[in-house]
């Protein structure tokens, strides 16, 4: 008796080039200026750089339907006041393989995304107390 293999091969991830040529941008980011150039620096480092630290292995977009996805969550970022272009490049700078507006500030000084009450850990606890206390000094 023999058995099939029936496990779907994976698509071949789509190029830097197909990405930035196909992916639609919303017109309020490609007026933003230095987005198209962030974008097409973004989709060279995602397709054929950005690596995850577990397996070392390259985790690129596998479809483009999976860089639209990620297009819109910018647009939305950019409507909540969100500096995009500096958080993709800090992503990058960091070396992630994802855009990381959770954990990157804007420059303007805002601060990131507010951690729920679940998120914030006894250490960030102290942090506080002890910034407190430094600044009655």
């Amino acid at each position: 008796m023999t058995t099939k293999n029936t496990r779907k091969s994976r698509p071949e991830a789509p190029s830097a080039e197909e990405l930035i040529s196909q992916v639609e941008v919303p017109q309020e980011l490609a007026l933003l200026p230095c987005f198209q150039e962030i974008w097409a620096e973004w989709c060279d480092y995602k397709q054929n750089e950005a690596m995850d630290d577990r397996s070392g292995a390259v985790k690129p977009w596998r479809t483009l339907q999976a860089a639209q996805r990620e297009m819109s969550h910018i647009k939305n970022q950019l409507s909540l006041g969100r500096d995009v272009v500096h958080v993709i490049a800090e992503s990058m700078r960091n070396q992630w393989i994802g855009i990381r507006f959770d954990l990157i500030s804007d420059r303007t000084g805002s601060a990131a995304m507010p951690k729920t009450r679940d998120q914030i850990s006894a250490l960030d606890l102290e942090w506080s107390k002890l910034n407190q206390s430094n600044q009655l000094n």
